[in-house]
């Protein structure tokens, strides 16, 4: 299964909700070959830019710092391993955020997209995983970034969950989509880092 550490797992499901590894892996292979088309789309903005990679689940980890090459970035995509838990915006958003905190570059745009699959439910309840989330939302874009979550679902979100991601993202900057629509998500975000 492409990108995934099936010893992770028990009983051949990814998580507690109990969806197949099959699923979630085609899913996160699908995810990250996402994440490489939009860092080609970005390429095709004549400007200087770097890219840092942060994987998260239950916990947040710096898979790279900023690297200044395209190639860099697919090869840290590349070595990214599907690690299953629970969904913990705050710390993905706060590890993104010390990356940007931590560049030379301080004439560049500083952007974090968030791809996520849902709501965050880490640390401890939901209630808590938002108020930290938004918290690190405020926080990175009072030092400057621009925050745009990318929701990827097969269903309809509820108005909670569209409130939240709202309350997260810079200027209500927020794409909600299915994997099979990520091509728009790409022509959508590149005319809004031009903006």
């Amino acid at each position: 299964c492409l990108g995934c550490v099936l010893e992770a797992f028990t009983a051949s499901i990814c998580n507690k909700d109990g969806v197949e590894i099959s699923t979630c892996c085609g899913n996160f292979h699908n995810v990250k070959e996402f994440a490489k088309r939009l860092i080609s789309v970005f390429e095709t903005i004549p400007s200087e830019q770097s890219y840092s990679i942060v994987g998260f689940a239950t916990n947040a980890s710096f898979v790279s710092d900023l690297v200044p090459l395209s190639v860099d970035a697919f090869s840290s995509l590349d070595s990214l391993a599907y690690s299953g838990g629970r969904t913990n915006h705050a710390a993905a958003i706060s590890s993104c955020q010390q990356t940007l905190s931590n560049s030379d570059a301080v004439e560049r745009k500083n952007m974090i997209i968030l791809i996520t699959d849902g709501n965050p439910t880490e640390p401890d309840e939901e209630t808590t995983a938002i108020n930290d989330a938004i918290a690190a939302a405020i926080q990175a874009k009072e030092a400057g970034s621009i925050l745009i979550p990318v929701m990827l679902t097969t269903t309809s979100i509820d108005n909670n969950t569209t409130d939240y991601m709202n309350e997260i993202s810079s200027e209500g900057l927020f794409f909600n989509t299915s994997l099979s629509t990520l091509d728009i998500v790409e022509e959508s975000l590149l005319s809004k880092v031009l903006c």
